[in-house]
């Protein structure tokens, strides 16, 4: 039998923020898509991103793009931004923030 890990997510804060100024029903549908898939399998349904974000993934969820990275030792899962697939915005953002971690 396949044991799943649930794996601890975290939210750096300005993704809190992220997640915040959307309107409730797609606050919703992103966390409810971040419960399901980035809990249990984040690797499985998370895409790799490339370049400046290697070690990075996305996770789609219809036009919103969550950017996380997966520390499998310790079954954790980073966020680091939320936000609408428009152009390549949500990912320069979020190799700025990446830019500004302690780590």
């Amino acid at each position: 039998m396949n044991k799943e890990f649930m794996y601890r997510v975290i939210y750096h804060e300005l993704a809190k923020t992220d997640l915040k100024i959307l309107n409730h029903k797609d606050q919703e549908k992103v966390v409810r898509a971040i419960k399901k898939k980035l809990f249990t399998r984040p690797d499985y349904f998370g895409k790799p991103l490339g370049k400046e974000l290697h070690n990075w993934y996305r996770l789609r969820v219809e036009s919103y793009r969550v950017v996380y990275y997966i520390q499998k030792d310790k079954i954790l899962v980073f966020i680091i931004h939320i936000g609408r697939r428009k152009d390549l915005e949500v990912y320069i953002e979020a190799a700025r923030r990446i830019k500004l971690l302690p780590f």
